[in-house]
């Protein structure tokens, strides 16, 4: 018991090198989701079509948001890492589905409408 409570005050415990992969996912899944929303926001407002004929990135046809999320993911080091997963398949969640549109456009219109 005394070893427990020495590693809880040192923060030395057992799961300390997960929790901190934990919160390094959630910080990055959050990041992603802020410039996500942000961009679905800002074509939603000026009524500009968010997708195209071809739903796959780095394809000719995909139109307004997934070209404009390849652009940011040049400059930004955030969607950059994003991208980069998914071209390695580190991660099978990318959140730049057409479904994803849709249900952020519902909730941006929900909480308009409730204000």
């Amino acid at each position: 018991m005394s070893e427990l409570r020495v590693r809880l005050s040192t923060n030395q415990t057992i799961d300390k090198e997960l929790q901190e992969l934990i919160k390094k996912d959630t910080t990055h899944w959050k990041e992603v989701l802020i410039r996500i929303i942000a961009l679905v926001k800002c074509l939603a407002e000026y009524d500009v079509p968010l997708r195209g004929s071809n739903k796959k990135l780095y394809t000719k046809s995909n139109w307004n948001f997934l070209g404009i999320m390849q652009m940011i993911a040049e400059f930004d080091p955030v969607m950059k890492e994003h991208f980069r997963k998914i071209k390695d398949k580190d991660t099978h969640c990318h959140y730049l589905s057409h479904k994803i549109h849709s249900e952020l456009i519902e909730m941006l219109a929900s909480e308009i409408k409730s204000e």
